[in-house]
């Protein structure tokens, strides 16, 4: 599904990342364009609004919305149907307001509408910091196939007996393409400044640091965790595609046998623990040649500013 002052939207609605960049009022709008975003939401017509850009609006949650234009793209032919729309968003010449681009829509259940581009598509959607373009929100992003929309339900917590690692180890053995990620991973510099951007979730209302290189994922459902994210140096296509997962679980940390804020190796494998409201916890896991990146997303693991 981070808010940092303004809202991209009127409000939050569910996941999105966020991307620091420079901000100036001479900057053209083709320079203020965040891209690789996505939102999921209701088709409308524009209407009459204060708003001068835009031929519709796609609204997200609570009178939420976010203006459209595409000059590809019919979006007249879906108009009142759920989508999932991927592309550029840049603030409106008006204050508080933002506008995408569309580059690809997408019926919820149905195959991606698309406008050919040679950009690669990501599976992070990426919000500026910069006080010139207010905070957003969107859930997943394009080409990957649309997640379900329903809410996984609660798993009952771990035994105490069980070992956090065995319960992911199945999860965390790597397919090649993991292992080609691992290894330009783990030769990434991991220095502080590195970390611009994040994932952020106002769904489950966290955020949590991700290196600038690097591509994210949100299969919110359809895994055995509350809330699932996936992290790698490639666009994200499938669940198993990223070296790294977080994993929101059912349970506390003590449940685990861990503490707020460790990190273990144990064997092949890296798990770091944070926890969290209502009886649940975050697991952040990957490669033992990760450890170093998931000792500062368990530190940086934190709930998300809102505006006032």
């Amino acid at each position: 599904m981070v808010l940092s002052g303004c809202s991209w939207l009127t409000q939050s609605t569910s996941d999105f990342v966020v991307e620091t960049s420079s901000s100036a009022a001479s900057i053209p709008a083709s320079a203020m364009e965040t891209r690789h975003v996505s939102f999921r939401g209701v088709v409308e017509e524009a209407g009459i609004s204060v708003y001068m850009e835009g031929t519709h609006r796609l609204k997200v949650s609570d009178g939420q919305f976010i203006l459209l234009q595409s000059e590809e793209i019919d979006l007249d032919a879906y108009v009142g149907k759920t989508v999932e729309v991927f592309g550029a968003v840049r603030p409106t010449v008006e204050a508080g307001g933002s506008i995408m681009r569309v580059d690809q829509i997408a019926e919820v259940g149905v195959a991606v509408s698309s406008v050919s581009s040679t950009e690669p598509s990501t599976s992070s959607l990426a919000l500026s910091s910069s006080s010139s373009i207010p905070p957003v929100v969107p859930p997943k992003s394009a080409p990957a196939p649309v997640p379900q929309t329903s809410k996984q339900p609660a798993q009952p917590p771990a035994p105490a007996t069980t070992s956090s690692a065995s319960a992911i180890r199945d999860e965390l053995s790597l397919s090649e393409e993991q292992r080609r990620q691992l290894t330009v991973m783990a030769r990434e510099d991991i220095s502080a400044h590195r970390w611009t951007q994040q994932y952020c979730s106002s769904h489950i209302s966290f955020c949590v640091p991700v290196h600038k290189n690097w591509w994210f994922k949100s299969f919110s459902a359809g895994t055995d965790a509350l809330w699932y994210v996936e992290i790698g140096s490639a666009p994200i296509e499938s669940i198993g595609t990223g070296p790294i997962t977080v994993r929101l679980l059912s349970g506390s940390v003590e449940s685990r046998k861990a503490t707020d804020g460790q990190v273990r190796v144990q064997g092949e494998l890296v798990v770091g623990f944070r926890s969290w409201t209502d009886n649940r916890h975050f697991e952040i896991s990957a490669p033992k040649e990760l450890e170093a990146a998931v000792r500062f997303m368990i530190q940086g693991l934190s709930v998300p500013n809102t505006p006032a």
